[in-house]
């Protein structure tokens, strides 16, 4: 078994979350993430759903919706194995994986010092008004997860900001 990637991981964790649903309902659960990283584009999700039909990890049903047809997708039993191993994979779980910030950081003494305050000022005002934000979903497990970060991210920057030269 191929291990997943986190999109697959994520799209098929939605799935089994959800019970079998359409690549359209899948779409709009990723279009409403307050991360950029998930693509709720048709154009990303559809193909990756019609992918892990054909690899045998979704099974889909077709069904009626009103006069309309849809076609409803749910795990099979090696989707739910190969769901069961992404979850449960620590190392890949705790990898640092992409973050603009970060990578901006490392090269952020390419600009002036002046640039670099004016860059951490917004910043942190950006991650400050993150934190008081409220989280863009009434799923009360994704709220938590979204306060808990937004705040420890901000105080993470402080951190960082006290530490860093780059920063100055």
């Amino acid at each position: 078994m191929t291990a997943l990637t986190d999109f697959e991981g994520a799209v098929l964790a939605q799935i089994g979350h959800d019970g079998p649903v359409t690549a359209y309902a899948v779409a709009k659960r990723f279009a409403a993430s307050s991360s950029e990283f998930w693509s709720g584009s048709a154009g990303a999700v559809y193909p990756l759903i019609k992918r892990l039909a054909a690899r045998e990890l979704l099974a889909s049903t077709d069904a009626q919706d009103g006069r309309r047809a849809r076609t409803d997708y749910g795990l099979t039993p090696e989707g739910r194995k190969a769901l069961k191993a992404w979850l449960l994979d620590a190392r890949r779980a705790s990898d640092l994986g992409f973050d603009p910030l970060r990578t901006r950081l490392v090269h952020l003494s390419m600009c002036s010092p002046s640039e670099r305050k004016r860059f951490t000022r917004e910043v942190m005002a950006q991650l400050a008004l993150a934190a008081k934000t409220p989280a863009p979903t009434d799923d009360p497990r994704l709220t938590v997860l979204h306060e808990t970060v937004t705040r420890a991210r901000l105080e993470w920057f402080k951190a960082l900001q006290q530490g860093l030269s780059v920063l100055d």
